[in-house]
């Protein structure tokens, strides 16, 4: 608009340039897209079916019907904690960390279990893991894919539900053998568990006894 009030009217070559600033915006994003596609296509053909499987099983654990069964055992997971860590606590060594914690831990677990026994999330977990172990068994799915997927919280699962497990084995031998090789634990990664475990409460008691030494120090007058 000029200062008499009218409007310019835009010249051929302001509308060119327009034209052109959108059709090269477009342009962009049409092109994204279109790489995005090839990547995702090039990416999905390097795959072959067996990680395709394991890949389909991983986005099951994460849906509704598994992230409550999930859900469960972290809630009963944490009770355990409470309960066993004032005991768990009082350890010296990582000899008797190794002994008698897990001893602890999966009486607590499986105290929270008993529980709650009209409850189907814990079997629904385990099955989710034999169904997977077998899929791995019969080379439908890639071994190495779901030792990298599952490996973590396989071996969280079988360690804290061992005494729940074998109680279940008293009447099949073979419950939960495919959470448990799933979630096997070679003798370094045991070690290093342990000492990471003790080296956490160290830290905690530090810090424990430097409040406990902050709330006896004289107050300065």
């Amino acid at each position: 608009m000029d200062d008499t009030g009218h409007t310019e009217r835009l010249s051929l070559k302001d509308k060119l340039d327009i034209a052109a600033k959108f059709i090269g915006v477009f342009a962009s994003i049409a092109g994204g897209v279109i790489w995005l596609n090839t990547y995702m296509k090039d990416v999905n053909q390097r795959l072959t079916d067996k990680q395709k499987e394991t890949i389909r099983y991983h986005e099951l654990y994460n849906r509704e019907m598994l992230l409550s069964a999930r859900e469960t055992f972290a809630t009963y997971r944490a009770k355990a904690f409470a309960e066993a860590m004032p005991e768990i606590s009082k350890f010296h060594s990582p000899r008797q960390a190794d002994e008698q914690a897990p001893v602890l831990l999966r009486a607590a677990m499986t105290k929270q279990i008993l529980a709650e026994p009209q409850k189907s999330e814990i079997p629904r977990l385990i099955n989710f893991y034999e169904q997977l172990s077998v899929c791995v068994d019969l080379e439908m799915c890639d071994g190495g894919s779901a030792q990298r997927l599952f490996k973590g919280d396989a071996y969280d699962i079988y360690y804290l539900l061992a005494g729940y497990i074998e109680n279940k084995r008293l009447r099949d031998t073979s419950y939960a053998i495919g959470l448990e090789q799933l979630g096997y634990e070679t003798a370094y990664e045991k070690a290093d568990r342990i000492k990471q475990e003790l080296a956490l409460r160290q830290n905690g008691n530090v810090r424990q006894n430097a409040s406990s030494s902050e709330d006896a120090s004289p107050a300065v007058h």
